[in-house]
């Protein structure tokens, strides 16, 4: 899912010079836990939106559940605070990031497009880590 030519508008209020860079499907992993939902890059953070897939509502109880859980997952962490990052694996996905922020907790989150999002995340003047290895 390529959204870069068309962006909807963001669901949290952007800054004065903020503009968002990247769109894409992705979502958080905590231990066992995944939460899908849609990643937003802007030049001065990252953003994380969870959403439940409709079917999950069939069953109330499970769709609860995954609305819960999927709170939990919502991150809004500027990209000055992201200490160190490295590439890393959630079962056989590759195209997972582990996130470290300045006060010390971690995150792995998921892309749906590695190359395009380390890039542009790593081009970023905010963005004070060093560039993603290989």
């Amino acid at each position: 899912m390529k959204r870069d030519k068309k962006l909807k508008p963001p669901p949290f209020p952007l800054g004065a010079d903020e503009q968002v860079l990247l769109e894409r499907r992705g979502g958080s992993i905590r231990g066992p836990l995944l939460s899908s939902g849609t990643i937003f890059l802007t030049n001065h953070r990252l953003y994380i939106k969870p959403r439940v897939f409709w079917v999950f509502w069939l069953a109330p109880i499970v769709g609860l559940l995954m609305y819960i859980i999927g709170r939990r997952a919502k991150l809004d962490l500027p990209l000055a605070d992201i200490a160190h990052h490295e590439r890393a694996r959630f079962a056989a996905n590759p195209n997972c990031i582990r996130i470290a922020s300045r006060d010390g907790s971690e995150r792995t989150i998921y892309v749906d497009d590695f190359v395009t999002f380390a890039t542009t995340l790593s081009a970023q003047p905010d963005f004070t880590s060093k560039a993603f290895p290989a």
